[in-house]
């Protein structure tokens, strides 16, 4: 009866529970916070910040942030297949860790017809 009580309170969460002249407690690890990383401009990038990316070494980063300087923002990520080394699916490798910031937007913006 002791054990099944012990195995109960066990798996029941995070409580602590008198029984009698003592007391059990049980901890359960806490949940990872479910919030989104903050997404990286590419645009606004350094070197550094850019090989945080996935995929993204200090040889792609160099070549981003020189084609930044040499051509301009990037309108989208779509664009950074302009930076020799990243193809399509590079691209969508990057899509849930990277923006284009104000640039992506106002393009977004420019599209929805407002």
């Amino acid at each position: 009866m002791f054990l099944a009580l012990a195995l109960a309170i066990h798996f029941s969460g995070n409580t602590e529970r008198s029984q009698g002249s003592y007391s059990v407690r049980t901890w359960q690890a806490a949940e990872e916070p479910s919030q989104s990383p903050a997404l990286i401009d590419i645009n606004t990038a350094d070197e550094e910040t850019l090989q945080q990316l996935p995929g993204v070494g200090a040889v792609l980063a160099e070549r981003i942030a020189a084609d930044r300087a040499a051509n301009g923002p990037f309108a989208s990520l779509d664009d950074l297949t302009r930076v020799d080394g990243i193809g399509e699916k590079t691209v969508e490798g990057l899509r849930p860790y990277a923006t284009a910031g104000s640039a992506e937007q106002e393009a977004a913006h420019e599209d929805s017809g407002s």
